[in-house]
């Protein structure tokens, strides 16, 4: 597979992860407060606007590189890695 190609189904992937994960976690914070709500909201937003999730397919990569093999510790990782950056 092409590089370019690869990185394009790798941003497809994360990109459907992250909006289920963000998406859950609005409905969690308007339980605690009018405030967190709206902000997750925003963040939310905010991260979904597109972007090249190349830092995330970079983690994926090197950690499949090295070896790695739980898929599943690593996309709940590289949820949590979006977010802050």
């Amino acid at each position: 597979m092409e590089p370019k190609t690869a990185l394009l189904e790798y941003k497809k992937k994360v990109d459907v992860e992250l909006e289920r994960y963000l998406k859950g976690k609005i409905t969690e914070y308007e339980n605690i407060s009018e405030f967190s709500g709206r902000f997750t909201r925003h963040l939310t937003e905010y991260t979904l606007r597109g972007g090249k999730r190349l830092r995330a397919a970079l983690i994926y990569y090197s950690y499949k590189l090295f070896g790695g093999e739980d898929e599943e510790s690593l996309e709940q990782n590289q949820k949590k890695f979006n977010c802050v950056n």
